[in-house]
């Protein structure tokens, strides 16, 4: 069987790096503009999964997260500047005794896993 002459690409590559030192096909579509199409569709399906009381509950929220964060934005992470300096909590924790300084710590572990 007679070789092909084809440029060394070389196997040290990952598979999408090679795709691509080769080439890949174009396709002249804009897939923006096709998924725009359904848009309005897909966003109704999420709001008639979040409405049926038949979907699981994972789903429902998941829809309805998705709907409310495009009609309305994510919301922000409050900030301090946004909070207000004088609503900050400063804890002095040297007149903590022992117990409240391990219960305090078993509390913020705790707020981090959650």
């Amino acid at each position: 069987m007679d070789e092909i002459d084809a440029p060394e690409i070389g196997n040290s590559l990952p598979s999408r790096a090679r795709a691509r030192a080769i080439g890949r096909p174009k396709i002249d579509v804009d897939i923006r503009a096709v998924a725009q199409e359904y848009s309005e569709d897909v966003m109704r399906a999420m709001a008639e999964i979040a409405l049926d009381p038949n979907e699981k509950a994972q789903s429902r929220v998941a829809a309805g997260q998705l709907v409310i964060g495009y009609a309305h934005g994510k919301p922000s992470e409050p900030t301090p500047e946004s909070i207000g300096a004088k609503q900050q909590n400063n804890l002095d924790t040297s007149k903590l005794t022992p117990e409240e300084l391990r219960t305090l710590l078993e509390l913020s572990l705790k707020a981090r896993v959650l």
